[in-house]
């Protein structure tokens, strides 16, 4: 490196994704969502605000149960959706 040069700072790349997967209930009327990866259950009227709740407890989850600190991690939301209609004659 030069003198005087300016660093770039590396991206960080985290240390594992961590996937919730969102389901609708057609039933409630609400959007719902579980993880294989950490023990997440947690729902929502929209799909939106299910991602912004997930996103908001997770990080304090994944401490919790994996005993780490600081740290950054990827979280991975799929959503599913299924519905039944009608098919005209």
């Amino acid at each position: 490196m030069y003198p005087g040069a300016a660093r770039i700072k590396e991206p960080t790349i985290p240390a594992r994704t961590y996937h919730i997967t969102a389901h609708w209930d057609d039933e409630t009327r609400l959007w719902w969502a579980e993880s294989d990866d950490i023990p997440l259950h947690t729902e929502a009227p929209t799909f939106e605000a299910l991602v912004d709740r997930a996103l908001a407890i997770a990080p304090e989850i994944i401490a919790l149960n994996e005993g780490i600190g600081e740290a950054e991690a990827a979280i991975e939301i799929v959503a599913e959706r299924r519905s039944t209609v009608r098919i005209p004659a």
